[in-house]
């Protein structure tokens, strides 16, 4: 059986349900600055990277945006 949902920093425990997963993007270009500027903007940010240097941010269909400390690769990972 499927999990429903991925853990996104296992020393945390923070979870995220995988179907409210729109999209990931690599944190190292201008695009992907701007939706995390906005969407901390608008207080739908989620700091998931424990300190570390943030990497991707995930996109929900609720319009919050999850930065993390994983690479894409490391994610598409976790997703499957």
């Amino acid at each position: 059986m499927a999990k429903n949902y991925i853990i996104i920093e296992d020393s945390e425990s923070n979870f995220l349900d995988r179907s409210r997963v729109v999209g990931a993007i690599a944190f190292n270009s201008s695009p992907a600055r701007k939706v995390k500027k906005r969407a901390g903007d608008a207080g739908k940010l989620i700091d998931a990277t424990q300190g570390k240097r943030t990497k991707t941010l995930i996109i929900t269909d609720s319009g919050h945006v999850w930065q993390t400390s994983f690479t894409r690769d490391a994610l598409l990972n976790k997703l499957k």
